[in-house]
Protein backbone atom coordinates (compact mmCIF):
# COMPACT_ATOMS: atom_id res chain seq x y z
CA UNK A 1 0.00 0.00 0.00
CA UNK A 2 1.27 3.11 -1.09
CA UNK A 3 2.27 5.73 1.25
CA UNK A 4 1.30 9.60 0.51
CA UNK A 5 3.79 12.41 1.58
CA UNK A 6 2.32 15.01 3.34
CA UNK A 7 1.41 18.76 1.44
CA UNK A 8 3.75 20.26 0.15
CA UNK A 9 6.91 17.80 0.71
CA UNK A 10 9.39 18.83 -2.44
CA UNK A 11 11.70 16.71 -3.64
CA UNK A 12 14.72 17.94 -5.55
CA UNK A 13 14.93 14.87 -7.91
CA UNK A 14 18.64 14.78 -9.32
CA UNK A 15 18.81 12.22 -12.53
CA UNK A 16 20.48 12.66 -16.04
CA UNK A 17 18.85 10.27 -18.03
CA UNK A 18 15.03 11.43 -19.00
CA UNK A 19 13.71 7.84 -19.12
CA UNK A 20 14.82 7.20 -15.44
CA UNK A 21 13.54 11.09 -14.20
CA UNK A 22 10.10 10.61 -15.43
CA UNK A 23 9.64 7.12 -13.97
CA UNK A 24 10.91 8.88 -10.85
CA UNK A 25 8.74 11.85 -11.36
CA UNK A 26 5.75 9.86 -11.71
CA UNK A 27 6.29 7.69 -8.42
CA UNK A 28 6.73 10.43 -6.56
CA UNK A 29 4.22 12.76 -7.72
CA UNK A 30 1.42 9.88 -7.60
CA UNK A 31 2.13 9.59 -3.70
CA UNK A 32 1.66 13.57 -3.21
CA UNK A 33 5.12 15.14 -3.97
CA UNK A 34 6.20 18.40 -5.26
CA UNK A 35 8.86 18.06 -7.89
CA UNK A 36 11.88 19.99 -9.09
CA UNK A 37 14.14 18.41 -11.39
CA UNK A 38 17.56 19.07 -12.43
CA UNK A 39 19.64 16.87 -14.99
CA UNK A 40 23.07 17.83 -13.26
CA UNK A 41 25.46 18.88 -9.90
CA UNK A 42 25.10 22.59 -11.68
CA UNK A 43 21.35 22.71 -12.29
CA UNK A 44 20.72 20.99 -8.43
CA UNK A 45 22.96 23.79 -7.27
CA UNK A 46 21.01 26.50 -9.14
CA UNK A 47 17.84 24.67 -7.75
CA UNK A 48 19.01 24.93 -4.06
CA UNK A 49 20.01 28.78 -4.36
CA UNK A 50 16.61 29.71 -4.76
CA UNK A 51 14.68 27.35 -2.13
CA UNK A 52 15.50 24.47 -0.29
CA UNK A 53 13.46 21.18 -1.16
CA UNK A 54 12.69 18.94 2.17
CA UNK A 55 14.46 16.21 0.68
CA UNK A 56 17.36 15.69 -2.34
CA UNK A 57 16.94 11.99 -4.02
CA UNK A 58 19.96 11.60 -6.36
CA UNK A 59 21.90 9.73 -8.76
CA UNK A 60 25.06 8.87 -7.74
CA UNK A 61 27.51 9.52 -11.13
CA UNK A 62 25.93 12.45 -13.00
CA UNK A 63 27.74 14.05 -16.20
CA UNK A 64 29.29 16.94 -14.03
CA UNK A 65 30.41 15.11 -11.06
CA UNK A 66 28.82 13.22 -8.44
CA UNK A 67 25.93 13.20 -6.11
CA UNK A 68 28.28 13.58 -3.17
CA UNK A 69 28.98 17.03 -4.11
CA UNK A 70 25.35 18.14 -3.32
CA UNK A 71 25.93 17.06 0.06
CA UNK A 72 28.05 20.93 1.53
CA UNK A 73 25.48 22.47 -0.39
CA UNK A 74 22.51 20.69 1.36
CA UNK A 75 24.07 21.20 4.89
CA UNK A 76 24.52 25.36 4.06
CA UNK A 77 20.54 25.71 4.14
CA UNK A 78 18.67 26.90 6.52
CA UNK A 79 17.07 23.71 7.16
CA UNK A 80 19.36 21.21 5.72
CA UNK A 81 17.63 18.51 3.55
CA UNK A 82 18.31 14.97 3.61
CA UNK A 83 20.43 13.33 0.82
CA UNK A 84 19.57 10.18 -0.47
CA UNK A 85 21.51 8.88 -3.44
CA UNK A 86 20.64 6.39 -6.06
CA UNK A 87 23.56 4.17 -8.16
CA UNK A 88 23.93 1.12 -10.27
CA UNK A 89 26.92 0.31 -8.27
CA UNK A 90 25.55 -0.89 -5.18
CA UNK A 91 28.25 -2.45 -2.98
CA UNK A 92 29.78 -2.18 0.67
CA UNK A 93 32.25 0.59 -0.65
CA UNK A 94 30.01 3.26 -1.94
CA UNK A 95 27.46 2.42 0.64
CA UNK A 96 30.11 3.47 3.25
CA UNK A 97 31.74 6.29 1.24
CA UNK A 98 28.08 7.81 0.71
CA UNK A 99 27.04 7.83 4.63
CA UNK A 100 30.44 8.81 5.41
CA UNK A 101 29.78 12.13 3.15
CA UNK A 102 26.79 12.73 4.46
CA UNK A 103 24.11 10.90 3.05
CA UNK A 104 21.10 9.93 4.81
CA UNK A 105 21.26 6.49 3.17
CA UNK A 106 21.15 5.00 -0.38
CA UNK A 107 19.42 3.15 -3.17
CA UNK A 108 20.69 0.36 -5.79
CA UNK A 109 19.26 0.05 -9.15
CA UNK A 110 17.02 -1.52 -9.99
CA UNK A 111 15.16 1.04 -7.78
CA UNK A 112 12.10 -1.06 -5.59
CA UNK A 113 9.08 1.81 -6.15
CA UNK A 114 7.81 0.90 -2.00
CA UNK A 115 11.09 0.93 -0.07
CA UNK A 116 12.02 3.70 -2.05
CA UNK A 117 8.90 5.74 -1.06
CA UNK A 118 9.29 4.60 2.27
CA UNK A 119 12.71 6.02 2.64
CA UNK A 120 11.76 8.99 1.50
CA UNK A 121 8.96 9.72 3.95
CA UNK A 122 11.13 8.23 6.83
CA UNK A 123 14.06 10.91 5.80
CA UNK A 124 11.53 13.74 5.69
CA UNK A 125 9.61 13.09 8.91
CA UNK A 126 13.35 12.25 11.03
CA UNK A 127 14.90 15.25 9.70
CA UNK A 128 11.87 17.35 11.03
CA UNK A 129 11.20 15.53 14.34
CA UNK A 130 15.76 16.58 14.29
CA UNK A 131 15.03 20.03 13.64
CA UNK A 132 12.21 20.46 16.03
CA UNK A 133 14.63 18.71 19.39
CA UNK A 134 17.28 21.58 18.15
CA UNK A 135 14.46 24.14 18.87
CA UNK A 136 13.62 22.22 22.10
CA UNK A 137 16.99 22.38 23.06
CA UNK A 138 17.94 25.56 22.44
CA UNK A 139 14.47 27.33 24.24
CA UNK A 140 15.78 25.02 27.17
CA UNK A 141 18.91 26.99 27.25
CA UNK A 142 17.17 30.19 26.96
CA UNK A 143 15.18 29.64 30.21
CA UNK A 144 12.17 27.28 31.05
CA UNK A 145 9.09 27.18 29.50
CA UNK A 146 6.44 29.27 31.15
CA UNK A 147 2.21 29.66 30.99
CA UNK A 148 1.26 32.96 31.70
CA UNK A 149 -2.43 33.39 33.32
CA UNK A 150 -4.12 34.89 36.47
CA UNK A 151 -7.24 33.41 36.08
CA UNK A 152 -8.50 31.35 38.34
CA UNK A 153 -9.55 28.25 37.04
CA UNK A 154 -6.26 28.49 35.18
CA UNK A 155 -4.21 29.30 38.06
CA UNK A 156 -6.29 25.61 39.74
CA UNK A 157 -5.42 23.84 36.71
CA UNK A 158 -1.42 24.61 37.44
CA UNK A 159 -1.24 24.49 41.35
CA UNK A 160 -2.60 20.83 40.34
CA UNK A 161 0.42 20.01 37.71
CA UNK A 162 2.61 21.46 40.41
CA UNK A 163 1.33 18.81 42.93
CA UNK A 164 1.84 15.89 40.05
CA UNK A 165 5.32 17.34 38.78
CA UNK A 166 7.62 15.85 41.96
CA UNK A 167 5.87 12.50 41.54
CA UNK A 168 6.40 9.99 38.89
CA UNK A 169 2.24 9.30 38.40
CA UNK A 170 1.25 9.39 34.39
CA UNK A 171 -0.97 12.84 33.84
CA UNK A 172 -3.02 12.88 31.01
CA UNK A 173 -3.66 16.50 29.91
CA UNK A 174 -6.83 18.01 27.75
CA UNK A 175 -7.64 20.84 26.23
CA UNK A 176 -8.76 22.30 23.20
CA UNK A 177 -5.86 23.52 20.23
CA UNK A 178 -3.87 25.80 21.01
CA UNK A 179 -4.28 26.00 24.81
CA UNK A 180 -0.64 25.31 25.39
CA UNK A 181 -0.56 21.38 26.46
CA UNK A 182 2.81 20.44 25.25
CA UNK A 183 4.37 23.81 27.21
CA UNK A 184 2.33 22.36 30.47
CA UNK A 185 4.02 19.10 29.71
CA UNK A 186 7.21 21.00 29.53
CA UNK A 187 7.07 22.54 32.95
CA UNK A 188 5.58 18.97 34.63
CA UNK A 189 9.42 17.98 33.77
CA UNK A 190 11.21 20.88 34.34
CA UNK A 191 9.39 20.82 37.88
CA UNK A 192 10.13 16.49 38.07
CA UNK A 193 13.21 15.01 39.34
CA UNK A 194 13.85 14.09 36.10
CA UNK A 195 14.80 17.74 34.88
CA UNK A 196 18.04 16.95 33.64
CA UNK A 197 17.42 13.89 31.41
CA UNK A 198 15.67 14.08 28.20
CA UNK A 199 11.90 15.20 27.44
CA UNK A 200 10.90 13.79 24.03
CA UNK A 201 7.30 15.00 22.62
CA UNK A 202 5.88 12.74 19.97
CA UNK A 203 2.92 13.79 17.98
CA UNK A 204 0.66 10.59 17.21
CA UNK A 205 -1.24 12.69 15.02
CA UNK A 206 1.74 13.20 12.59
CA UNK A 207 3.46 9.59 12.51
CA UNK A 208 2.13 7.54 9.95
CA UNK A 209 0.58 4.32 10.88
CA UNK A 210 2.97 2.52 8.49
CA UNK A 211 6.05 4.06 10.49
CA UNK A 212 4.32 4.47 14.07
CA UNK A 213 5.11 1.18 15.76
CA UNK A 214 8.67 1.41 14.84
CA UNK A 215 8.89 5.26 15.58
CA UNK A 216 7.26 4.31 19.37
CA UNK A 217 9.38 0.97 19.98
CA UNK A 218 12.28 0.96 17.60
CA UNK A 219 13.23 -1.62 15.07
CA UNK A 220 16.02 -4.60 14.20
CA UNK A 221 17.83 -4.29 11.46
CA UNK A 222 15.70 -6.54 8.76
CA UNK A 223 12.83 -6.20 10.50
CA UNK A 224 11.23 -4.71 7.19
CA UNK A 225 11.95 -3.48 3.64
CA UNK A 226 14.11 -0.12 4.21
CA UNK A 227 15.62 -1.39 7.85
CA UNK A 228 18.95 -1.56 6.73
CA UNK A 229 20.19 -0.82 10.63
CA UNK A 230 18.85 -0.61 14.31
CA UNK A 231 17.12 1.67 15.12
CA UNK A 232 15.97 2.71 18.83
CA UNK A 233 12.48 4.27 19.73
CA UNK A 234 11.31 7.07 21.33
CA UNK A 235 11.01 4.82 24.50
CA UNK A 236 14.54 4.39 24.83
CA UNK A 237 15.35 7.53 23.64
CA UNK A 238 13.37 8.76 26.97
CA UNK A 239 14.89 6.54 29.22
CA UNK A 240 15.26 7.88 32.31
CA UNK A 241 13.37 11.28 31.48
CA UNK A 242 9.64 12.44 30.44
CA UNK A 243 8.08 10.99 27.00
CA UNK A 244 4.76 13.00 25.90
CA UNK A 245 2.88 11.11 24.09
CA UNK A 246 0.94 14.03 22.09
CA UNK A 247 -2.58 13.84 20.88
CA UNK A 248 -2.87 10.31 21.88
CA UNK A 249 -6.42 9.89 21.05
CA UNK A 250 -5.16 9.88 17.01
CA UNK A 251 -3.31 6.59 18.03
CA UNK A 252 -4.56 3.85 16.07
CA UNK A 253 -6.22 0.63 17.61
CA UNK A 254 -3.95 -2.17 17.28
CA UNK A 255 -0.71 0.23 18.35
CA UNK A 256 -2.56 1.06 21.90
CA UNK A 257 -2.93 -2.39 22.72
CA UNK A 258 1.07 -2.31 22.14
CA UNK A 259 1.18 0.50 24.06
CA UNK A 260 -1.02 -0.11 27.19
CA UNK A 261 1.64 -2.89 27.51
CA UNK A 262 4.78 -1.45 27.70
CA UNK A 263 3.00 1.11 30.09
CA UNK A 264 2.42 -1.54 32.45
CA UNK A 265 4.87 -3.70 32.22
CA UNK A 266 7.73 -0.99 31.85
CA UNK A 267 9.12 -3.47 28.92
CA UNK A 268 9.28 -3.33 25.20
CA UNK A 269 9.96 -5.21 21.79
CA UNK A 270 11.73 -3.61 19.28
CA UNK A 271 9.79 -4.66 15.66
CA UNK A 272 11.60 -7.63 14.38
CA UNK A 273 13.49 -8.39 17.49
CA UNK A 274 12.97 -10.98 20.50
CA UNK A 275 14.20 -9.76 23.22
CA UNK A 276 12.21 -7.24 26.17
CA UNK A 277 13.77 -4.23 26.76
CA UNK A 278 13.33 -2.11 29.85
CA UNK A 279 12.55 1.53 30.38
CA UNK A 280 12.12 4.06 32.60
CA UNK A 281 9.76 6.58 31.06
CA UNK A 282 7.44 9.32 32.52
CA UNK A 283 4.68 9.19 30.52
CA UNK A 284 2.75 12.46 30.07
CA UNK A 285 -0.11 11.79 27.10
CA UNK A 286 -2.30 14.68 26.12
CA UNK A 287 -5.42 15.21 23.53
CA UNK A 288 -7.63 17.87 22.37
CA UNK A 289 -10.17 15.55 22.01
CA UNK A 290 -12.67 13.93 24.60
CA UNK A 291 -11.67 10.89 24.91
CA UNK A 292 -14.19 9.20 26.82
CA UNK A 293 -16.42 10.13 24.06
CA UNK A 294 -13.55 8.15 21.62
CA UNK A 295 -14.05 5.41 24.69
CA UNK A 296 -17.85 4.84 23.68
CA UNK A 297 -17.87 5.46 20.13
CA UNK A 298 -15.10 2.25 19.97
CA UNK A 299 -12.71 4.45 19.31
CA UNK A 300 -9.99 3.79 22.21
CA UNK A 301 -9.47 1.58 24.59
CA UNK A 302 -10.99 1.88 27.83
CA UNK A 303 -8.31 0.32 29.62
CA UNK A 304 -5.55 2.43 28.00
CA UNK A 305 -7.47 5.50 28.91
CA UNK A 306 -7.69 4.47 32.78
CA UNK A 307 -4.12 3.78 32.32
CA UNK A 308 -3.06 7.52 31.05
CA UNK A 309 -6.33 9.37 33.11
CA UNK A 310 -4.32 8.94 36.67
CA UNK A 311 -3.83 12.55 36.82
CA UNK A 312 -5.99 14.51 34.72
CA UNK A 313 -5.84 17.98 33.96
CA UNK A 314 -8.09 19.94 31.57
CA UNK A 315 -6.15 23.59 30.64
CA UNK A 316 -9.31 25.80 30.09
CA UNK A 317 -10.12 27.76 26.69
CA UNK A 318 -8.88 31.18 26.02
CA UNK A 319 -12.38 32.35 26.12
CA UNK A 320 -13.24 31.25 29.37
CA UNK A 321 -10.39 33.00 30.80
CA UNK A 322 -10.99 36.48 29.03
CA UNK A 323 -9.22 38.57 32.05
CA UNK A 324 -6.02 37.22 30.85
CA UNK A 325 -6.05 38.41 27.58
CA UNK A 326 -4.49 41.78 28.20
CA UNK A 327 -1.65 40.38 30.56
CA UNK A 328 -1.09 37.48 27.32
CA UNK A 329 -1.11 40.24 24.64
CA UNK A 330 1.42 42.34 26.50
CA UNK A 331 3.95 38.91 27.12
CA UNK A 332 3.45 37.89 23.18
CA UNK A 333 4.36 42.40 22.41
CA UNK A 334 7.69 42.11 24.86
CA UNK A 335 8.98 38.55 23.35
CA UNK A 336 7.73 39.18 19.32
CA UNK A 337 9.42 43.13 19.83
CA UNK A 338 12.38 41.61 20.71
CA UNK A 339 12.71 38.88 18.39
CA UNK A 340 11.94 42.12 15.33
CA UNK A 341 14.28 44.96 16.99
CA UNK A 342 11.03 46.51 17.14
CA UNK A 343 11.75 47.72 21.47
CA UNK A 344 9.83 50.22 20.88
CA UNK A 345 6.37 49.35 20.08
CA UNK A 346 2.88 49.68 22.16
CA UNK A 347 -0.76 49.21 21.83
CA UNK A 348 -3.22 52.03 20.80
CA UNK A 349 -5.36 52.74 23.32
CA UNK A 350 -8.43 50.41 24.01
CA UNK A 351 -7.00 47.42 22.14
CA UNK A 352 -6.12 45.57 24.81
CA UNK A 353 -10.02 45.28 26.46
CA UNK A 354 -11.14 45.35 23.19
CA UNK A 355 -9.58 41.92 22.45
CA UNK A 356 -11.13 40.42 25.95
CA UNK A 357 -14.51 40.65 23.48
CA UNK A 358 -13.15 38.30 21.01
CA UNK A 359 -14.16 34.36 21.21
CA UNK A 360 -10.51 33.00 20.50
CA UNK A 361 -11.53 29.68 18.44
CA UNK A 362 -7.50 28.63 18.35
CA UNK A 363 -6.91 29.70 21.51
CA UNK A 364 -3.87 31.12 23.34
CA UNK A 365 -1.62 30.44 19.60
CA UNK A 366 -4.21 32.36 17.70
CA UNK A 367 -3.57 35.42 20.00
CA UNK A 368 0.35 35.00 19.51
CA UNK A 369 -0.17 34.44 15.91
CA UNK A 370 -2.19 38.00 15.51
CA UNK A 371 0.36 39.81 18.26
CA UNK A 372 3.53 38.62 16.62
CA UNK A 373 1.67 39.56 12.44
CA UNK A 374 0.85 43.43 14.34
CA UNK A 375 4.67 43.60 15.32
CA UNK A 376 5.60 42.82 12.47
CA UNK A 377 3.66 44.56 10.14
CA UNK A 378 4.11 47.36 12.44
CA UNK A 379 6.66 50.99 12.07
CA UNK A 380 7.20 52.54 15.63
CA UNK A 381 5.58 53.99 18.28
CA UNK A 382 1.58 52.75 18.67
CA UNK A 383 0.75 49.94 16.30
CA UNK A 384 -2.43 50.70 14.09
CA UNK A 385 -5.49 49.69 15.39
CA UNK A 386 -6.40 48.01 11.77
CA UNK A 387 -3.61 45.20 12.44
CA UNK A 388 -5.74 43.44 14.46
CA UNK A 389 -8.48 42.12 12.42
CA UNK A 390 -10.37 40.52 15.08
CA UNK A 391 -11.71 43.71 16.63
CA UNK A 392 -14.74 45.17 14.93
CA UNK A 393 -14.38 48.64 13.32
CA UNK A 394 -18.12 48.86 13.25
CA UNK A 395 -19.61 51.95 15.15
CA UNK A 396 -23.49 53.25 15.45
CA UNK A 397 -23.55 56.84 14.14
CA UNK A 398 -24.51 59.28 17.07
CA UNK A 399 -28.17 60.16 16.83
CA UNK A 400 -27.10 64.01 17.46
CA UNK A 401 -25.91 64.11 13.90
CA UNK A 402 -29.60 63.68 12.63
CA UNK A 403 -30.33 67.41 13.69
CA UNK A 404 -27.96 68.68 11.32
CA UNK A 405 -29.43 67.42 8.47
CA UNK A 406 -32.44 69.05 6.40
CA UNK A 407 -35.66 68.55 7.80
CA UNK A 408 -36.94 66.67 4.62
CA UNK A 409 -34.45 63.91 5.27
CA UNK A 410 -34.42 63.29 8.80
CA UNK A 411 -37.46 60.63 8.63
CA UNK A 412 -35.31 59.10 5.76
CA UNK A 413 -31.58 59.69 7.94
CA UNK A 414 -33.51 58.60 11.77
CA UNK A 415 -34.56 55.18 9.85
CA UNK A 416 -31.40 55.14 8.37
CA UNK A 417 -29.46 55.29 11.79
CA UNK A 418 -31.94 53.10 13.49
CA UNK A 419 -30.95 50.57 11.03
CA UNK A 420 -27.68 50.26 11.48
CA UNK A 421 -27.75 51.02 15.61
CA UNK A 422 -29.73 47.18 15.47
CA UNK A 423 -27.53 45.56 12.70
CA UNK A 424 -24.55 46.63 15.06
CA UNK A 425 -26.18 45.61 17.98
CA UNK A 426 -26.80 41.85 16.60
CA UNK A 427 -23.58 41.48 15.34
CA UNK A 428 -22.31 42.45 18.49
CA UNK A 429 -24.41 39.75 20.31
CA UNK A 430 -23.84 37.31 18.06
CA UNK A 431 -20.00 37.66 18.42
CA UNK A 432 -19.55 37.72 22.38
CA UNK A 433 -22.05 34.53 21.98
CA UNK A 434 -24.94 37.22 23.57
CA UNK A 435 -22.64 38.40 26.53
CA UNK A 436 -24.47 41.79 26.48
CA UNK A 437 -22.04 43.34 29.25
CA UNK A 438 -19.10 42.59 26.54
CA UNK A 439 -21.62 43.77 23.62
CA UNK A 440 -21.94 47.03 24.68
CA UNK A 441 -18.18 47.55 25.38
CA UNK A 442 -17.08 46.27 21.67
CA UNK A 443 -20.32 49.06 20.59
CA UNK A 444 -18.87 51.86 23.07
CA UNK A 445 -21.65 52.49 24.75
CA UNK A 446 -23.06 51.42 28.86
CA UNK A 447 -25.06 48.49 29.68
CA UNK A 448 -27.97 50.71 30.49
CA UNK A 449 -27.79 52.02 26.91
CA UNK A 450 -27.69 48.96 25.40
CA UNK A 451 -30.68 47.65 27.92
CA UNK A 452 -32.88 50.75 26.70
CA UNK A 453 -31.67 50.32 22.88
CA UNK A 454 -32.75 46.47 23.24
CA UNK A 455 -36.53 47.70 24.60
CA UNK A 456 -36.95 50.12 21.31
CA UNK A 457 -36.10 47.38 18.74
CA UNK A 458 -38.72 45.39 20.66
CA UNK A 459 -35.95 42.76 21.04
CA UNK A 460 -36.66 40.22 23.84
CA UNK A 461 -34.14 41.48 26.81
CA UNK A 462 -35.36 39.34 29.22
CA UNK A 463 -34.25 35.86 27.74
CA UNK A 464 -30.47 37.26 26.95
CA UNK A 465 -27.92 36.34 29.26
Amino acid sequence: MRTLANTNDMVLLVEDRETMRRSLRRLLAEAGYTIEEAADISSAKAKLSSHTPDIILSDLRLPDGEGTDLIPEALQQPKPPPVILITAYGSVETAVQAMKSGAYDFLTKPVDSQHLLLLVKRAIEETRIKRQYELLAREHESGAPILIGENTQFRAVMKRASTAAPTDTTVLILGESGTGKELLARIIHQQSPRRDASFIPVNCAAISASLAESVLFGHERGAFTGATTQHRGWFELAHGGTLLLDEIGDLELPLQGKLLRVLEDGELQRVGGSRWIKVDVRIIAASNRALLDEVDAGRFRRDLYYRLAVFPLTIPPLRDRLDDVPLLAEYFRSIHSGRFGKHDLSFPDGVLDELKNYRWPGNVRELSNIVERAVILAKTGKMNRDLFPVIPVMQPMPRQTISEVPSNLKGYVADAVERIERDAIVRALEQTSGNRSHAARMLGITYRTLLNKLKAFGMDVDNMP
